[in-house]
């Protein structure tokens, strides 16, 4: 879902954490943890900028981050809470899909330039996820 080469995936993995970090307390509040629940399961890097997400995405700290990047063929996208509902399970995956979307097609100039809104803007093809933002209060 990342790409082709393995250039390519470094890339977009890197996207992908930056655009984590860009977006941390949208994401937090998606995920329906509290704050000792992230630090003890799925913390953030704590990234500021796209080179650095770049580097960290060679790198790998432990399992226990928002993306976890442990396991060899596998990306592990840890913070979201686990659920019974149908609504916000459908409403993060449809979330995880706009987001690769966003990295797949955009470049690192575009990572940059993104906003909040932008990512969201694609959730009106998705009924649950646009409720889900309106009962969290993220659109």
């Amino acid at each position: 879902a990342v790409g082709e080469s393995e250039q390519e995936q470094e890339l977009n993995i890197a996207k992908l954490i930056y655009l984590f970090e860009k977006f941390w307390p949208q994401i937090k509040t998606f995920s329906r943890r509290t704050e000792s629940q992230i630090n003890q399961w799925a913390k953030n890097y704590g990234l500021t900028t796209i080179d650095e997400a770049i580097a960290e995405s060679k790198s790998v700290k432990g399992r226990y981050y928002a993306v976890n990047l442990t396991n060899t063929h596998t990306v592990e996208i840890r913070i979201f809470r686990g659920t019974l509902k149908y609504v916000t399970f459908a409403a993060t995956l449809q979330l995880l899909n706009l987001l690769l979307d966003a990295i797949t097609e955009g470049n690192i100039q575009d990572m940059q330039a993104l906003t909040w809104q932008d990512i969201i803007t694609g959730a009106k093809e998705y009924t649950e996820l646009s409720e889900y933002l309106k009962t969290r209060k993220l659109d």
